[in-house]
């Protein structure tokens, strides 16, 4: 079933913004329709995470 599977984690990848600050990039996919939501967070730090799948489940949601 479409938006069964989201394959969530961050990218590995940093982009700068201005040196020596980088932001680390989370990225969610769907694994049927390989929808993508990407957002830049400062941290990969757990509340960062969290708050970035929410963000992501709500945008899917209105996506669909």
């Amino acid at each position: 079933m479409a938006g069964e599977k989201v394959f969530i984690d961050y990218s590995g990848k940093k982009i700068g913004i201005a040196d020596p600050a980088y932001t680390e990039i989370f990225v969610a996919v769907t694994g049927a329709s390989n929808y993508t939501y990407a957002e830049a967070t400062w941290t990969q730090a757990l509340a960062d995470w969290i708050e970035r799948a929410c963000s992501a489940s709500s945008a899917a949601y209105r996506a669909w």
